[in-house]
């Protein structure tokens, strides 16, 4: 694993809300030392404050990169699969076979018995703008089902239909729709 060198290579990683955070309070408390060092800001007349203000300084560092390397540890815990949270994944085989008896029959029933028809389904990837994260998402007017939430990100489970499915995406701010016809797994784009 090649560890990050420039900000460039950082930049990625700010989307997650705990890198952010402490990358921003780290920001604050780097010029605010800054200040203090260059004599910018005023020491404070009584010596109890300049110690209160020191200690303050000193713990906001600490707590900044403690918040920055848990935001690292579990955006690299979700990368790796997932192990330490326990979740389900889909098989590598994703396309998800369900057997459906569409024959409303008995089991005991004769020879010309139809078999059960196989619903095919695929999961669908949906790259959506972070202001949709908490959005729900309807497919062909009812709720899709969602495997996997992230940020920006939310895998659904479609069945595979000879005609294309519409997929709404809509939160109280924002709406947005498009058309895919589920033939294999795909990744989605709908809010462009």
């Amino acid at each position: 694993m090649d560890l990050p060198t420039t900000f460039k290579d950082i930049a990625p990683y700010l989307q997650h809300p705990l890198v952010l955070t402490g990358f921003v309070i780290l920001l604050f408390f780097g010029i605010l030392t800054a200040l203090f060092k260059a004599g910018i800001l005023p020491s404070l007349p009584k010596k109890m404050a300049a110690e209160i203000v020191k200690r303050v300084i000193n713990y906001g560092f600490i707590i900044a990169l403690l918040i920055i390397v848990l935001g690292f540890w579990q955006h690299f815990r979700d990368q790796s699969g997932g192990k330490d949270s326990g979740d389900k994944r889909l098989p590598a085989d994703s396309s998800l076979k369900v057997k459906h008896d569409s024959t409303a029959r008995s089991p005991n029933a004769g020879p010309d018995t139809k078999q059960p028809k196989l619903k095919l389904y695929f999961k669908v990837t949906l790259l959506l703008p972070s202001d949709l994260n908490d959005a729900e998402i309807l497919v062909d007017g009812k709720l899709a089902d969602v495997i996997e939430r992230k940020l920006t990100a939310v895998v659904i489970r479609m069945e595979k239909r000879d005609v294309s499915q519409g997929i709404v995406v809509q939160n109280s701010f924002r709406v947005c729709s498009t058309r895919v016809l589920v033939d294999g797994d795909k990744q989605l784009q709908p809010c462009l």
